[in-house]
């Protein structure tokens, strides 16, 4: 029986490191993936057929019909957009048809105002809440008359903001 040379275990030790860094890789990747990339959850809107979990995906989706995006923590809802649908219908919509949750009440002047989204609330003591935005700009109107246009993009943020902040977005008065 004969024994490996240096150079056959220097193979062997290259390649056993080699093995190792790709494994290392691979398993990084996907928990990268499933932790901090939206999450895909097929059939969620069945008009769009599809909830896309990319700008790439959104775009091929969008060229095809004319839809809008509705964002809240790491999900992403794409649906098609009817004339004259609102923030609110886009809302009702994802909560029938998905895993999305939401407590609305009714505020001065408005229809609907949101109070919790998926189990978070707004805390008026620690001056958090949720806060939604359309295209990247702070929303100037309620869910109730918030149109959605297509390629528009609704995206809720849950952030820290004092009562006269709040107030300046126009999206509801602050009771205590």
């Amino acid at each position: 029986m004969s024994h490996p040379t240096i150079r056959q275990l220097r193979t062997m030790v290259l390649s056993g490191v080699a093995a190792f860094v790709l494994l290392g890789g691979i398993i990084g990747g996907v928990l990268f993936v499933k932790n901090y990339l939206p999450k895909r959850v097929s059939n969620v809107l069945p008009q769009s057929q599809a909830i896309m979990a990319n700008e790439a995906d959104q775009s091929a989706l969008s060229a095809v019909t004319e839809t809008a995006t509705l964002i809240v923590g790491k999900e992403m809802y794409v649906d098609t957009v009817q004339e004259g649908a609102t923030v609110y219908d886009m809302m009702r919509r994802a909560r029938e048809l998905s895993s999305l949750k939401f407590k609305t009440k009714k505020a001065a002047g408005m229809d609907a105002f949101v109070e919790e989204i998926n189990g978070v609330a707004n805390d008026v003591k620690k001056n958090m809440y949720w806060v939604y935005y359309v295209n990247g700009q702070s929303a100037q109107a309620g869910i109730s008359a918030q149109t959605v246009k297509p390629d528009d993009k609704v995206e809720w943020k849950y952030k820290k903001m004092t009562n006269d902040q709040f107030l300046m977005t126009n999206q509801t008065p602050i009771t205590q």
